[in-house]
Protein backbone atom coordinates (compact mmCIF):
# COMPACT_ATOMS: atom_id res chain seq x y z
CA UNK A 1 0.00 0.00 0.00
CA UNK A 2 2.75 2.38 0.99
CA UNK A 3 4.78 1.60 -2.08
CA UNK A 4 1.75 1.99 -4.25
CA UNK A 5 0.90 5.22 -2.49
CA UNK A 6 4.39 6.56 -3.06
CA UNK A 7 4.22 5.63 -6.71
CA UNK A 8 0.87 7.31 -7.06
CA UNK A 9 2.22 10.52 -5.54
CA UNK A 10 5.32 10.62 -7.72
CA UNK A 11 3.61 11.79 -10.93
CA UNK A 12 1.95 14.59 -8.96
CA UNK A 13 5.33 15.89 -7.83
CA UNK A 14 6.65 15.69 -11.37
CA UNK A 15 3.64 17.58 -12.67
CA UNK A 16 4.18 20.31 -10.07
CA UNK A 17 7.78 20.75 -11.22
CA UNK A 18 6.93 20.69 -14.89
CA UNK A 19 8.14 23.79 -16.78
CA UNK A 20 5.87 24.39 -19.72
CA UNK A 21 7.19 27.87 -20.63
CA UNK A 22 10.94 27.44 -21.08
CA UNK A 23 10.67 25.07 -24.08
CA UNK A 24 8.54 27.61 -25.94
CA UNK A 25 10.19 29.59 -28.75
CA UNK A 26 11.26 33.17 -28.11
CA UNK A 27 8.50 34.74 -30.18
CA UNK A 28 5.84 33.01 -28.06
CA UNK A 29 7.56 34.05 -24.82
CA UNK A 30 7.82 37.62 -26.11
CA UNK A 31 4.10 37.67 -26.82
CA UNK A 32 3.29 36.44 -23.31
CA UNK A 33 5.67 38.89 -21.64
CA UNK A 34 4.23 41.78 -23.66
CA UNK A 35 1.17 41.75 -21.37
CA UNK A 36 3.20 41.90 -18.14
CA UNK A 37 4.68 44.89 -16.32
CA UNK A 38 8.30 45.43 -17.33
CA UNK A 39 9.52 45.11 -13.74
CA UNK A 40 8.29 41.51 -13.59
CA UNK A 41 9.59 40.86 -17.09
CA UNK A 42 13.12 41.87 -16.08
CA UNK A 43 12.94 39.72 -12.96
CA UNK A 44 12.52 36.60 -15.10
CA UNK A 45 16.26 36.76 -15.85
CA UNK A 46 17.00 34.98 -12.53
CA UNK A 47 14.89 31.91 -13.34
CA UNK A 48 17.49 30.04 -15.37
CA UNK A 49 20.06 30.43 -18.13
CA UNK A 50 17.23 30.05 -20.65
CA UNK A 51 15.59 33.21 -19.30
CA UNK A 52 18.69 35.29 -18.72
CA UNK A 53 18.38 37.42 -21.87
CA UNK A 54 14.77 36.90 -22.92
CA UNK A 55 13.63 40.23 -21.42
CA UNK A 56 16.15 42.15 -23.54
CA UNK A 57 14.21 41.54 -26.74
CA UNK A 58 10.57 41.81 -25.61
CA UNK A 59 8.89 44.06 -28.23
CA UNK A 60 6.26 45.60 -25.91
CA UNK A 61 7.35 47.45 -22.76
CA UNK A 62 4.90 48.28 -19.97
CA UNK A 63 6.10 50.71 -17.29
CA UNK A 64 3.74 51.43 -14.38
CA UNK A 65 4.91 53.66 -11.55
CA UNK A 66 2.29 52.23 -9.16
CA UNK A 67 3.62 48.69 -9.55
CA UNK A 68 7.20 49.94 -9.32
CA UNK A 69 6.55 51.95 -6.14
CA UNK A 70 4.68 49.08 -4.51
CA UNK A 71 7.50 46.65 -5.22
CA UNK A 72 10.25 48.99 -3.99
CA UNK A 73 8.54 50.71 -1.09
CA UNK A 74 11.01 49.21 1.40
CA UNK A 75 14.05 49.66 -0.83
CA UNK A 76 16.45 52.55 -1.16
CA UNK A 77 18.13 53.45 -4.43
CA UNK A 78 20.72 55.99 -5.37
CA UNK A 79 20.05 58.22 -8.32
CA UNK A 80 22.47 57.61 -11.20
CA UNK A 81 23.15 60.96 -12.91
CA UNK A 82 25.41 59.32 -15.51
CA UNK A 83 22.56 57.09 -16.64
CA UNK A 84 21.13 59.68 -19.03
CA UNK A 85 19.95 58.64 -22.47
CA UNK A 86 22.03 60.34 -25.11
CA UNK A 87 19.15 62.29 -26.59
CA UNK A 88 20.40 65.86 -26.41
CA UNK A 89 18.63 66.90 -23.18
CA UNK A 90 17.51 70.48 -22.85
CA UNK A 91 20.01 72.82 -21.16
CA UNK A 92 19.50 73.57 -17.48
CA UNK A 93 20.96 76.20 -15.23
CA UNK A 94 23.54 75.07 -12.67
CA UNK A 95 21.27 76.08 -9.79
CA UNK A 96 18.36 74.04 -11.12
CA UNK A 97 20.47 70.95 -11.84
CA UNK A 98 22.12 71.04 -8.41
CA UNK A 99 18.85 71.40 -6.52
CA UNK A 100 17.23 68.75 -8.72
CA UNK A 101 20.02 66.22 -8.17
CA UNK A 102 19.83 66.79 -4.43
CA UNK A 103 16.12 66.05 -4.34
CA UNK A 104 16.16 63.09 -6.76
CA UNK A 105 16.92 60.35 -4.21
CA UNK A 106 13.89 61.50 -2.19
CA UNK A 107 11.35 61.30 -5.00
CA UNK A 108 10.09 57.87 -6.18
CA UNK A 109 9.49 59.09 -9.73
CA UNK A 110 13.23 59.58 -10.27
CA UNK A 111 13.89 55.98 -9.26
CA UNK A 112 11.17 54.94 -11.68
CA UNK A 113 12.83 56.83 -14.52
CA UNK A 114 16.20 55.31 -13.59
CA UNK A 115 14.64 51.90 -14.06
CA UNK A 116 13.25 52.89 -17.46
CA UNK A 117 16.67 54.12 -18.58
CA UNK A 118 18.35 50.89 -17.42
CA UNK A 119 15.86 48.78 -19.36
CA UNK A 120 16.29 50.81 -22.55
CA UNK A 121 20.08 50.95 -22.33
CA UNK A 122 20.59 47.24 -21.57
CA UNK A 123 18.28 45.96 -24.30
CA UNK A 124 19.63 44.31 -27.40
CA UNK A 125 19.16 45.78 -30.87
CA UNK A 126 15.77 44.18 -31.48
CA UNK A 127 12.92 46.48 -32.46
CA UNK A 128 10.52 47.94 -29.89
CA UNK A 129 6.94 47.87 -31.14
CA UNK A 130 5.08 49.45 -28.20
CA UNK A 131 5.84 51.48 -25.06
CA UNK A 132 3.12 51.85 -22.42
CA UNK A 133 3.91 54.36 -19.70
CA UNK A 134 1.67 54.98 -16.67
CA UNK A 135 2.90 57.62 -14.24
CA UNK A 136 1.55 60.11 -11.70
CA UNK A 137 4.20 62.81 -11.93
CA UNK A 138 4.89 64.52 -15.23
CA UNK A 139 8.60 64.96 -15.92
CA UNK A 140 8.66 66.85 -19.19
CA UNK A 141 12.36 66.46 -19.92
CA UNK A 142 12.27 62.68 -19.46
CA UNK A 143 9.12 62.35 -21.56
CA UNK A 144 10.63 64.37 -24.40
CA UNK A 145 13.80 62.28 -24.18
CA UNK A 146 11.66 59.15 -24.42
CA UNK A 147 9.92 60.58 -27.51
CA UNK A 148 13.30 61.13 -29.15
CA UNK A 149 14.35 57.61 -28.23
CA UNK A 150 11.10 56.25 -29.70
CA UNK A 151 11.80 58.13 -32.92
CA UNK A 152 15.31 56.71 -33.25
CA UNK A 153 14.13 53.16 -32.53
CA UNK A 154 11.10 53.51 -34.84
CA UNK A 155 8.59 52.60 -32.11
CA UNK A 156 5.15 52.03 -33.63
CA UNK A 157 2.88 52.51 -30.60
CA UNK A 158 3.12 54.98 -27.71
CA UNK A 159 0.83 55.28 -24.71
CA UNK A 160 1.24 57.90 -21.94
CA UNK A 161 -1.35 57.74 -19.14
CA UNK A 162 -2.21 59.50 -15.87
CA UNK A 163 0.13 62.47 -16.26
CA UNK A 164 -0.50 65.57 -14.17
CA UNK A 165 0.04 69.30 -14.66
CA UNK A 166 3.15 70.72 -16.28
CA UNK A 167 3.73 74.23 -17.59
CA UNK A 168 5.77 72.90 -20.51
CA UNK A 169 4.67 70.68 -23.38
CA UNK A 170 5.62 67.55 -25.24
CA UNK A 171 7.70 67.80 -28.41
CA UNK A 172 7.10 65.25 -31.15
CA UNK A 173 10.19 65.10 -33.40
CA UNK A 174 10.01 64.30 -37.11
CA UNK A 175 11.15 60.70 -36.63
CA UNK A 176 8.20 59.92 -34.34
CA UNK A 177 5.74 61.60 -36.73
CA UNK A 178 6.98 59.40 -39.57
CA UNK A 179 6.92 55.99 -37.85
CA UNK A 180 4.22 56.14 -35.15
CA UNK A 181 1.09 54.08 -35.89
CA UNK A 182 -0.79 54.42 -32.59
CA UNK A 183 -0.70 57.29 -30.08
CA UNK A 184 -2.51 57.53 -26.74
CA UNK A 185 -2.05 60.52 -24.44
CA UNK A 186 -4.28 60.63 -21.38
CA UNK A 187 -3.49 63.37 -18.85
CA UNK A 188 -5.38 64.52 -15.76
CA UNK A 189 -4.40 68.13 -16.48
CA UNK A 190 -3.89 69.78 -19.82
CA UNK A 191 -0.48 69.49 -21.42
CA UNK A 192 0.43 71.26 -24.66
CA UNK A 193 1.60 69.35 -27.73
CA UNK A 194 4.10 70.58 -30.30
CA UNK A 195 4.36 68.60 -33.52
CA UNK A 196 7.19 68.79 -36.06
CA UNK A 197 5.26 67.41 -39.06
CA UNK A 198 2.13 65.49 -40.06
CA UNK A 199 1.77 61.92 -38.79
CA UNK A 200 2.07 60.07 -42.08
CA UNK A 201 1.83 56.54 -40.57
CA UNK A 202 -0.60 57.15 -37.71
CA UNK A 203 -3.68 54.87 -37.69
CA UNK A 204 -5.12 55.27 -34.18
CA UNK A 205 -5.22 58.44 -32.08
CA UNK A 206 -6.57 58.93 -28.55
CA UNK A 207 -6.04 62.31 -26.88
CA UNK A 208 -7.37 63.35 -23.47
CA UNK A 209 -6.37 66.34 -21.38
CA UNK A 210 -4.16 68.03 -23.96
CA UNK A 211 -3.82 71.52 -25.43
CA UNK A 212 -2.89 72.02 -29.06
CA UNK A 213 -2.43 74.94 -31.39
CA UNK A 214 -4.06 75.24 -34.79
CA UNK A 215 -0.78 74.12 -36.37
CA UNK A 216 -0.70 70.95 -34.27
CA UNK A 217 -4.36 70.23 -35.05
CA UNK A 218 -3.61 70.52 -38.76
CA UNK A 219 -0.79 67.97 -38.45
CA UNK A 220 -2.99 65.54 -36.54
CA UNK A 221 -6.13 65.64 -38.74
CA UNK A 222 -5.20 66.83 -42.25
CA UNK A 223 -5.17 64.85 -45.49
CA UNK A 224 -1.44 64.35 -44.98
CA UNK A 225 -2.37 61.80 -42.29
CA UNK A 226 -2.93 59.26 -45.03
CA UNK A 227 -3.33 56.21 -42.73
CA UNK A 228 -5.48 57.71 -39.96
CA UNK A 229 -8.55 55.52 -39.25
CA UNK A 230 -9.64 55.94 -35.61
CA UNK A 231 -9.73 59.19 -33.61
CA UNK A 232 -10.99 59.69 -30.05
CA UNK A 233 -10.74 63.18 -28.54
CA UNK A 234 -11.73 64.01 -24.97
CA UNK A 235 -11.23 67.27 -23.05
CA UNK A 236 -9.22 68.80 -25.89
CA UNK A 237 -8.42 72.49 -25.82
CA UNK A 238 -7.46 74.21 -29.04
CA UNK A 239 -5.98 77.69 -28.82
CA UNK A 240 -5.46 80.40 -31.43
CA UNK A 241 -7.72 78.76 -33.99
CA UNK A 242 -11.29 79.41 -35.21
CA UNK A 243 -11.79 76.31 -37.38
CA UNK A 244 -10.78 72.69 -36.91
CA UNK A 245 -10.67 70.76 -40.18
CA UNK A 246 -10.75 66.96 -40.00
CA UNK A 247 -10.12 65.73 -43.51
CA UNK A 248 -8.19 62.43 -43.29
CA UNK A 249 -9.30 60.34 -46.27
CA UNK A 250 -9.14 56.94 -44.52
CA UNK A 251 -10.81 58.07 -41.30
CA UNK A 252 -13.49 55.54 -40.27
CA UNK A 253 -14.32 56.26 -36.62
CA UNK A 254 -14.44 59.69 -35.00
CA UNK A 255 -15.47 60.27 -31.38
CA UNK A 256 -15.34 63.71 -29.73
CA UNK A 257 -16.17 64.22 -26.04
CA UNK A 258 -16.04 67.99 -25.73
CA UNK A 259 -16.24 67.96 -21.96
CA UNK A 260 -13.98 68.27 -18.95
CA UNK A 261 -14.20 65.21 -16.68
CA UNK A 262 -13.15 64.91 -13.06
CA UNK A 263 -13.96 62.47 -10.28
CA UNK A 264 -17.05 64.20 -8.91
CA UNK A 265 -18.07 66.65 -11.65
CA UNK A 266 -18.20 67.27 -15.37
CA UNK A 267 -17.68 70.69 -16.98
CA UNK A 268 -18.64 71.41 -20.58
CA UNK A 269 -17.11 73.99 -22.92
CA UNK A 270 -13.60 72.65 -23.47
CA UNK A 271 -13.40 74.42 -26.83
CA UNK A 272 -15.76 76.32 -29.10
CA UNK A 273 -14.20 76.57 -32.57
CA UNK A 274 -15.95 75.61 -35.79
CA UNK A 275 -15.70 71.94 -36.74
CA UNK A 276 -15.55 70.89 -40.38
CA UNK A 277 -15.55 67.16 -41.11
CA UNK A 278 -14.82 65.98 -44.63
CA UNK A 279 -14.10 62.24 -44.55
CA UNK A 280 -15.44 60.10 -47.43
CA UNK A 281 -14.76 56.82 -45.57
CA UNK A 282 -16.21 57.87 -42.21
CA UNK A 283 -18.42 55.07 -40.84
CA UNK A 284 -19.08 56.12 -37.24
CA UNK A 285 -19.30 59.62 -35.75
CA UNK A 286 -20.01 60.56 -32.13
CA UNK A 287 -20.08 64.00 -30.50
CA UNK A 288 -20.83 64.92 -26.88
CA UNK A 289 -20.65 68.46 -25.54
CA UNK A 290 -21.81 72.03 -26.14
CA UNK A 291 -22.73 73.41 -29.53
CA UNK A 292 -19.75 74.74 -31.44
CA UNK A 293 -19.64 78.04 -33.32
CA UNK A 294 -20.05 76.08 -36.53
CA UNK A 295 -20.62 72.47 -37.46
CA UNK A 296 -20.51 70.85 -40.89
CA UNK A 297 -20.31 67.25 -42.09
CA UNK A 298 -19.55 66.86 -45.79
CA UNK A 299 -18.67 64.04 -48.18
CA UNK A 300 -19.85 61.28 -45.82
CA UNK A 301 -21.23 58.72 -48.27
CA UNK A 302 -20.00 55.85 -46.04
CA UNK A 303 -21.50 57.19 -42.81
CA UNK A 304 -23.68 54.63 -41.00
CA UNK A 305 -23.74 55.34 -37.26
CA UNK A 306 -24.16 58.85 -35.81
CA UNK A 307 -24.48 59.94 -32.19
CA UNK A 308 -24.81 63.67 -31.45
CA UNK A 309 -25.61 64.80 -27.92
CA UNK A 310 -25.58 68.57 -27.46
CA UNK A 311 -25.60 70.02 -23.94
CA UNK A 312 -26.85 73.47 -25.03
CA UNK A 313 -27.21 75.67 -28.12
CA UNK A 314 -27.09 79.50 -28.11
CA UNK A 315 -30.48 81.00 -28.90
CA UNK A 316 -30.80 82.75 -32.29
CA UNK A 317 -30.56 86.52 -32.24
CA UNK A 318 -32.78 87.04 -35.29
CA UNK A 319 -35.46 84.56 -36.29
CA UNK A 320 -34.90 83.12 -39.74
CA UNK A 321 -31.36 84.46 -40.06
CA UNK A 322 -28.55 82.31 -41.36
CA UNK A 323 -27.04 81.92 -37.91
CA UNK A 324 -30.40 80.82 -36.46
CA UNK A 325 -28.89 77.43 -35.71
CA UNK A 326 -25.25 76.75 -36.55
CA UNK A 327 -25.99 73.05 -36.31
CA UNK A 328 -28.81 72.90 -38.89
CA UNK A 329 -26.33 73.17 -41.76
CA UNK A 330 -24.75 69.85 -40.80
CA UNK A 331 -28.01 67.91 -41.07
CA UNK A 332 -27.43 67.35 -44.79
CA UNK A 333 -24.33 65.32 -43.86
CA UNK A 334 -26.52 62.85 -41.99
CA UNK A 335 -28.57 61.76 -44.99
CA UNK A 336 -26.55 58.55 -45.48
CA UNK A 337 -26.75 57.44 -41.83
CA UNK A 338 -28.49 54.19 -40.87
CA UNK A 339 -28.47 54.74 -37.09
CA UNK A 340 -29.06 58.07 -35.31
CA UNK A 341 -28.70 58.85 -31.61
CA UNK A 342 -29.74 62.46 -30.91
CA UNK A 343 -30.21 64.59 -27.81
CA UNK A 344 -33.22 66.87 -27.34
CA UNK A 345 -31.28 69.94 -28.54
CA UNK A 346 -30.60 68.19 -31.84
CA UNK A 347 -34.17 66.92 -32.19
CA UNK A 348 -35.31 70.53 -31.86
CA UNK A 349 -33.35 71.44 -35.00
CA UNK A 350 -35.85 69.43 -37.05
CA UNK A 351 -38.75 71.62 -35.88
CA UNK A 352 -40.26 74.09 -38.40
CA UNK A 353 -38.76 77.01 -36.46
CA UNK A 354 -35.23 75.91 -37.34
CA UNK A 355 -35.62 73.51 -40.22
CA UNK A 356 -37.81 75.22 -42.83
CA UNK A 357 -36.36 78.76 -42.78
CA UNK A 358 -33.13 77.37 -44.22
CA UNK A 359 -34.95 75.47 -46.94
CA UNK A 360 -33.97 71.88 -46.06
CA UNK A 361 -36.38 69.29 -47.48
CA UNK A 362 -34.10 66.25 -47.77
CA UNK A 363 -35.25 62.74 -46.80
CA UNK A 364 -33.32 60.30 -44.59
CA UNK A 365 -34.24 57.29 -46.70
CA UNK A 366 -31.34 55.14 -45.39
CA UNK A 367 -32.27 55.63 -41.75
CA UNK A 368 -33.32 52.42 -39.95
CA UNK A 369 -32.83 53.09 -36.21
CA UNK A 370 -33.40 56.27 -34.18
CA UNK A 371 -32.68 56.75 -30.46
CA UNK A 372 -33.83 60.14 -29.18
CA UNK A 373 -33.81 62.22 -26.04
CA UNK A 374 -36.88 64.48 -25.97
CA UNK A 375 -37.97 67.28 -23.64
CA UNK A 376 -41.60 68.38 -23.34
CA UNK A 377 -41.61 71.65 -25.29
CA UNK A 378 -43.20 72.56 -28.58
CA UNK A 379 -40.01 72.82 -30.64
CA UNK A 380 -38.80 69.43 -29.44
CA UNK A 381 -42.12 67.67 -30.06
CA UNK A 382 -42.47 69.28 -33.49
CA UNK A 383 -38.88 68.34 -34.25
CA UNK A 384 -39.68 64.73 -33.38
CA UNK A 385 -42.72 64.74 -35.67
CA UNK A 386 -40.79 66.32 -38.51
CA UNK A 387 -37.90 63.86 -38.08
CA UNK A 388 -40.32 60.97 -38.43
CA UNK A 389 -41.75 62.56 -41.57
CA UNK A 390 -38.36 62.61 -43.28
CA UNK A 391 -37.54 58.99 -42.28
CA UNK A 392 -39.72 56.82 -44.57
CA UNK A 393 -37.84 53.54 -44.00
CA UNK A 394 -37.51 53.70 -40.22
CA UNK A 395 -37.68 50.29 -38.48
CA UNK A 396 -36.81 50.99 -34.83
CA UNK A 397 -37.62 54.01 -32.65
CA UNK A 398 -36.55 54.60 -29.02
CA UNK A 399 -37.67 57.81 -27.27
CA UNK A 400 -36.61 58.97 -23.80
CA UNK A 401 -38.62 61.85 -22.30
CA UNK A 402 -36.42 63.74 -19.84
CA UNK A 403 -38.74 66.33 -18.30
CA UNK A 404 -42.02 68.15 -18.85
CA UNK A 405 -41.78 71.89 -19.47
CA UNK A 406 -44.35 74.59 -20.18
CA UNK A 407 -45.57 74.58 -23.73
CA UNK A 408 -45.14 77.87 -25.53
CA UNK A 409 -47.62 78.97 -28.15
CA UNK A 410 -46.72 77.32 -31.47
CA UNK A 411 -45.95 79.52 -34.44
CA UNK A 412 -47.62 79.07 -37.78
CA UNK A 413 -45.41 77.43 -40.39
CA UNK A 414 -46.02 76.76 -44.08
CA UNK A 415 -47.30 73.25 -44.81
CA UNK A 416 -44.90 70.86 -46.51
CA UNK A 417 -45.75 67.71 -48.41
CA UNK A 418 -43.28 65.22 -46.95
CA UNK A 419 -43.69 61.45 -46.80
CA UNK A 420 -44.86 60.01 -43.45
CA UNK A 421 -43.48 57.00 -41.60
CA UNK A 422 -46.20 54.34 -41.35
CA UNK A 423 -44.80 51.18 -39.77
CA UNK A 424 -42.24 50.31 -37.08
CA UNK A 425 -40.74 46.92 -36.34
CA UNK A 426 -39.72 48.10 -32.86
CA UNK A 427 -40.89 50.97 -30.66
CA UNK A 428 -39.86 51.86 -27.10
CA UNK A 429 -40.97 54.83 -25.00
CA UNK A 430 -39.21 55.70 -21.72
CA UNK A 431 -39.34 58.45 -19.13
CA UNK A 432 -36.10 59.31 -17.30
Amino acid sequence: MDSQGKKSRKPCLEECNFDGLSPLPDNVLHHILSFIDCLDVVRTCVLSKRWRNVWKSVPCLNFDISAFTEHNRYSEFEYEPELELELEPEPESETESESESESKPLVPCYKFWDFIKWVLLLRDESRIRRINLTFDHTMRQQLNALLCFAGRKKVQELCFRDGDYTNEGLNFPSEVCETLESLTIEFHDNISLRVAKAFSSLKRLFLSGVVMSGDAAEKFFSRDCVELEDVHLEDIRVKDVDIINISADKLKNLKISNIYRREHYVVVNSFYPKLNICAPNLVSFSYLGPMLHGFSILDTVSLQHVSIRISHIPKPRVEGSEDLSPFTKCLVGLKHAKTLTLSSHVVKQFSPTYFYPLGFTFILDNLKIIMLGVRGNVDCIEGLINLLKVSPNLESLVIKFHEVCRFSKPKKQPSRGIVLTRHFQYFNLERV
